[in-house]
């Protein structure tokens, strides 16, 4: 009985990059959809009553948001594998820096704990995730 070798098999190789870049997308859309859905709810549980809300600042945030989202899935789709390591370094940064903003917002007495603990974990967990994909030797 012959054995396959890899180059006859008809499993397709895994893109771990376009894998994350989705997981990526889908993370924005969850993070960045109660702002668009219920605004005043999201800055509430956020960052509490006392705190001022803007709401052009929320759907200009939102904007930003999805728009890097979207671009990462552009690359993602695509068949450049420099390019899709390069927008996995730039998203992880980006969720640990965000993260790191709003750890900053709590000590300041700008955002709630409670909420702002529960999703920095997340972004900085995604974040790191997305760094180390990115800087993976293949």
């Amino acid at each position: 009985m012959a054995s396959k070798s890899s180059a006859t098999s008809s499993k397709p190789a895994r893109d771990v990059e376009k894998a994350l870049l989705t997981t990526n997308l889908a993370a924005i859309v969850a993070f960045s959809a109660p702002a668009v859905i219920s605004p005043g709810h999201w800055h509430n549980l956020v960052f509490g009553e006392k705190q001022p809300r803007n709401q052009n600042m929320n759907q200009f945030w939102t904007m930003a948001m999805t728009t890097a989202g979207a671009a990462g899935q552009i690359v993602a789709n695509s068949d450049d594998k420099k390019a899709k390591k390069n927008m996995l370094k730039l998203m992880g940064a980006a969720w640990c820096t965000g993260a790191a903003m709003q750890l900053n917002n709590v000590r300041r007495g700008e955002q709630r704990r409670e909420a702002t603990f529960a999703g920095s974990g997340v972004q900085a967990a995604l974040g790191a995730t997305l760094l180390w994909a990115g800087f993976c030797k293949d």
